[in-house]
């Protein structure tokens, strides 16, 4: 089963939008909060991608989606995926995500995805960023194709939470 960028992008917009609240009152204050209330949408979006999810630290990212656990070489109560499906980041501050972009190429799945924050002002400043980032990674020319990128960038517009989409192309990213 592979997951598109734009998949994960509604399912996403979806679950945040029953969380608005939440988010909205968390956005500018408590980032701790406001990162347990993003987590908290995870399960949430997997259900919608017919996805599990492990919604924590797995060999540094952030979070996994995956469809079945390897229950032959594990224990049922272990989490070891067979296949990474999503490979998930998030990140509160802008300054900083190049790091989140990085980590995400050190893995192998269909779709990658990071979330974190801008104004219209620095989205396309760091796209480029992170396309640079990408194109040094693409051992096998194979990222704008087989192993997608979603960014997704989230704004506080007049207490309304507004998120942009890119998903990356060979020639670099596209608004979705």
């Amino acid at each position: 089963m592979t997951i598109t960028p734009t998949q994960f992008r509604d399912a996403f917009c979806r679950v945040a939008s029953t969380r608005k609240k939440d988010l909205v009152r968390y956005w500018k204050g408590n980032n701790t909060f406001y990162s347990k209330t993003i987590f908290a949408m995870l399960p949430e979006i997997a259900t919608e991608l017919t996805l599990s999810v492990y919604p924590r630290d797995y060999y540094t990212l952030d979070a996994v989606f995956y469809l079945q656990k390897d229950t032959e070489h594990f224990p049922e109560s272990m989490t070891y995926v067979k296949k990474i499906e999503v490979a998930f980041e998030h990140e509160n501050q802008l300054a900083g995500s190049e790091a989140e972009m990085n980590k995400l190429q050190l893995f192998s799945a269909p779709l990658k995805v990071l979330v974190t924050y801008a104004t219209d002002k620095y989205r396309q400043q760091y796209l480029e960023r992170y396309t640079k980032i990408i194109r040094c990674a693409d051992a096998f020319s194979d990222i704008g194709t087989l192993r997608r990128q979603l960014v997704i960038f989230g704004e506080l517009v007049s207490d309304q939470p507004r998120w942009y989409s890119y998903q990356y192309e060979q020639e670099g990213f596209v608004e979705i």
